[in-house]
């Protein structure tokens, strides 16, 4: 007996006791509230970074792509003047420093002949024309091909000795013939001195940079990372990869960014821009200390106002416990009042609702007992139920297995049914199933093929009856089994074939005899022909046609000739 009233001594505890474990509980989820708002604000922050950062990366690609269409638009105006289509170094075309002063970025504006040699320009080479050689260059090898608008590779300028991309596009004569390319040096160190650039966040870096890796341009500190390699492969490898996105990444250093990077179009150069993640996530981090501190009040305000609370709910949980004394006594029909505060309520509801269930329960019990009962007597592989009038039917586990279906994957409509009927049985297995519903069966019975599964189709014995009607006579409730006869249908089948196959065979044979007999019968007539001829000759008929009696047996031969004159009468001469 001891360890029975230990249990009991466990498990009674008191109201009070039940509440202050309830407070103790309650603590974890709001524990979950904090970490789950600290989390959202986290994120949050997260996503503003990468926002704003995408914002930056947008503004450079934007930029970049206007830029270099006011560029072509520039250098295609230059190419069609005069002086530039006449390429004489002697009169080079004033013109050319009028470019320069329409950008910050730009450095220079060459005339180069078709030769590659520079023969013209804003700032003229220190050597004087045609001391410098451009032909091996990509950008003036493109606009000689005919591109409209040339970008080359950043390099060094031969000129100023400062990182720079040269923008180029061909010059034509009146007849179409290229005679020379013009072309605009972009000093890049001068990229982001533009006034339409957006102001910098702290620890924010922008740029561009190419698929090799080279950094086209940088901000903050352009002299120092323009022109050079980026040291960080396997972040230069992320920004290629994700090409328009963004990540996060730490760098060489250990120290982790935000990043946003967007391809420019008709370049291979990738715009990006980057925050400290730790600077970021500054402001969030304490806002989230707050709301620690401000969900931790919380947490205590509840607990008083539940202690508060106490001396209420107690009477109105013990009038919850009345009602259900009297449903452990038997009443089924006691249900709980539905007074006091509304955690009390609520309770008695549900309580409610569990007795109303269990009813509900009993009844679908003793429902199945029926289903059952009748797929043991009905020998039957599988179990359906149908409900007439909600059109829904109860597929046992057996029903769907014999088609090759999983207890899921089927659901409680009739067309479950219907729909995998044979389209050649259909007709008449509807019409099965309505004469029984109108009462004209006293049993449905039906044999038809059921698609299964993978296609096929299994020959099925599906019985039923109608188990009740309402006041009009309208069928209600129809249960019924499904039994596979497919071996059943191809073994008679097997034996339909063999019969014809017999049947075939003797009226082959009795074709054959008739022949036969023909042709016999086409013998004895040329045996009598033959025997009349032989009468008429003189001579006796050689064929016996007598078939009364077995025709004699023909005399013994002998080697004594008593008289050679008949023979020899009958020879021919």
């Amino acid at each position: 007996m001891a360890p029975i009233t230990k249990s009991k001594s466990a498990n009674s505890r008191t109201l009070a006791q039940e509440l202050r474990r309830l407070i103790l509980l309650s603590a974890l989820p709001l524990t979950l509230i904090i970490a789950t708002q600290s989390f959202w604000v986290y994120h949050t922050a997260i996503e503003q970074a990468q926002e704003f950062l995408r914002d930056y990366a947008v503004d450079i690609e934007n930029d970049a792509t206007r830029f270099f269409g006011d560029t072509a638009r520039g250098l295609n105006m230059i190419a069609g003047r005069p002086a530039v289509i006449r390429m004489d170094p002697a009169h080079c075309d004033p013109g050319l420093g009028d470019l320069i002063a329409i950008r910050t970025r730009y450095a220079n504006t060459n005339v180069t002949d078709r030769n590659g040699w520079v023969i013209c320009g804003a700032t003229p080479p220190t050597g004087g024309p045609r001391s410098i050689n451009v032909s091996e260059r990509d950008w003036f090898q493109a606009a000689m091909a005919g591109q409209p608008f040339a970008l080359g590779a950043a390099r060094k300028g031969p000129i100023f000795g400062r990182w720079v991309i040269t923008a180029a596009a061909p010059v034509k004569t009146g007849s179409g013939n290229i005679v020379g390319v013009v072309s605009v040096a972009i000093d890049l160190e001068k990229w982001f001195e533009s006034t339409d650039q957006p102001t910098l966040a702290p620890a924010t870096i922008q740029g561009i940079i190419d698929q090799t890796g080279m950094v086209i341009m940088r901000t903050p500190e352009p002299e120092k990372w323009v022109g050079t390699a980026n040291p960080d492969r396997q972040l230069l490898d992320r920004m290629i990869s994700v090409r328009n996105g963004t990540f996060n990444a730490k760098g060489r250093q250990g120290f982790e960014r935000i990043w946003s990077v967007k391809s420019i179009p008709n370049t291979n150069w990738i715009a990006f821009a980057g925050v400290s993640a730790n600077l970021a996530l500054a402001t969030p981090t304490r806002y989230a200390a707050l709301a620690a501190i401000a969900l931790a009040i919380i947490l205590l305000t509840v607990i008083f106002l539940s202690i508060l609370s106490l001396r209420r709910i107690s009477s109105s949980i013990a009038a919850l416990a009345t009602t259900s004394q009297k449903v452990t006594s038997g009443d089924r029909s006691a249900r709980a009042a539905i007074s006091g505060p509304h955690e009390i309520t609520t309770v008695a509801r549900q309580f409610n609702r569990m007795l109303d269930a269990l009813e509900q329960n009993e009844q679908a019990l003793r429902e199945s007992e029926s289903r059952w009962k009748f797929a043991i007597e009905g020998s039957g592989d599988g179990l359906w139920d149908w409900n007439v009038a909600e059109s829904t039917v109860f597929f046992s586990e057996r029903w769907k297995e014999m088609l090759g279906y999983s207890e899921d994957e089927v659901g409680n409509g009739l067309e479950e049914w219907e729909m995998r009927i044979h389209p050649d049985d259909k007709p008449l297995t509807l019409v099965t199933v309505q004469a029984h519903l109108e009462g004209r069966t006293p049993m449905y019975n039906s044999e038809h093929r059921v698609r299964c599964k993978d296609g096929s189709y299994k020959w099925i014995l599906d019985r039923g009856m109608i188990i009740s009607r309402n006041e009009d006579g309208k069928p209600l409730r129809m249960i019924g089994t499904h039994a596979d006869i497919t071996a059943k249908r191809l073994t008679i089948e097997a034996l339909q074939r063999q019969g014809q196959q017999l049947l075939q065979r003797n009226e082959d044979l009795d074709h054959f005899n008739r022949v036969m007999v023909g042709r016999e019968l086409d013998m004895i007539d040329l045996k009598r022909q033959v025997n009349a001829l032989s009468l008429e000759l003189g001579r006796a008929a050689p064929f016996n046609l007598d078939f009364s009696d077995p025709p004699p047996s023909p005399p013994a031969p002998t080697c004594e000739v008593k008289d050679a004159s008949p023979l020899a009468a009958g020879a021919p001469r």
